[in-house]
């Protein structure tokens, strides 16, 4: 057995040699054949130790592997009656042998680092406010500003509405959109919680008549789509103070999104809503 290099870095290319398979020995630095074939008769022998799914191995340590099955294949014959030539042994001191148990260990983990790359790392996934502004920016997109009931109805605003602005986007073609708010009051969500109402033009009108307002399209005696139950929580925040941006979660396919309406509801939304109506949007 020959002697192991005294260095790391000899050691480590090594390693690297047996794992990966340099084009050119030579490239370690190391001129022992016979130590470069060791460590590639270990990295073999780890290898199908540690394997779990058959891989290509190196071109180096194939043929190595091949070398030794050849030698052992086609041992030299003897005379019946003569002693067989006994086999060498050589005396290993106790520095060599730590020696090797530390290049086995090193070659254990780049043999295991070989056989179980690192999977690329996963792109975070892009915030609320991007999604928001990425939709915003596609072509066609419906976008509607919030409007209070003081100037939607001419009546004192909501309890609900602290000064209420934003607005509400929603693409036709992929059925999403956004809530953007600010000055929409925290609600605790076991007391009451928001739900979004989404009248689609192109739904049958007239099976809600007691909701129909003087002045307002008969688009409000329908049964809109429900636009999904949400919090004005400190999680849906934006970097702007204030501000929450909320994504639609239309339960039904819209036709042709005309008005949005946010009312106040039990925990878990309704079915068919009361019509207790903190703010609207009305699409262009």
């Amino acid at each position: 057995m020959s002697a192991l290099p005294h260095d790391e870095y000899t050691i480590d290319r090594l390693c690297e040699h047996a794992t990966r398979g340099l084009e050119d020995p030579s490239a370690i630095g190391v001129n022992d054949a016979a130590l470069i074939e060791q460590f590639e008769l270990a990295a073999a022998a780890l290898g199908v130790a540690l394997v779990g799914e058959p891989e290509p191995m190196p071109r180096n340590v194939r043929a190595a592997l091949s070398a030794a099955a050849r030698e052992h294949e086609s041992p030299k014959l003897r005379l019946a009656g003569t002693p067989a030539t006994p086999r060498k042994r050589g005396n290993i001191s106790g520095a060599t042998a730590l020696g090797w148990i530390a290049a086995a260990a090193c070659l254990t983990i780049a043999v295991y680092a070989w056989m179980n790359p690192r999977p690329p790392a996963r792109p975070s996934a892009p915030s609320i406010a991007a999604q928001y502004d990425a939709l915003a920016a596609c072509p066609g997109v419906v976008r509607a500003s919030w409007v209070g009931l003081d100037d939607l109805l001419g009546v004192p605003a909501h309890a609900y509405d602290e000064e209420l602005a934003g607005e509400i986007i929603w693409d036709h073609d992929s059925q999403t959109g956004f809530m953007k708010f600010t000055g929409l009051a925290a609600n605790e969500p076991d007391e009451f919680q928001y739900q979004l109402w989404i009248f689609d033009a192109e739904r049958r009108v007239g099976d809600l008549p007691q909701f129909a307002i003087e002045g307002l399209p008969d688009l409000l005696t329908q049964r809109p789509v429900d636009g999904g139950v949400f919090d004005a929580a400190t999680l849906a925040r934006t970097n702007t103070p204030g501000e929450i941006i909320i994504p639609i979660d239309a339960k039904l396919p819209v036709g042709n999104a005309a008005i949005f309406a946010i009312t106040v509801e039990p925990p878990g939304g309704v079915v068919v809503s009361d019509r207790d109506i903190v703010t609207a949007a009305i699409a262009g």
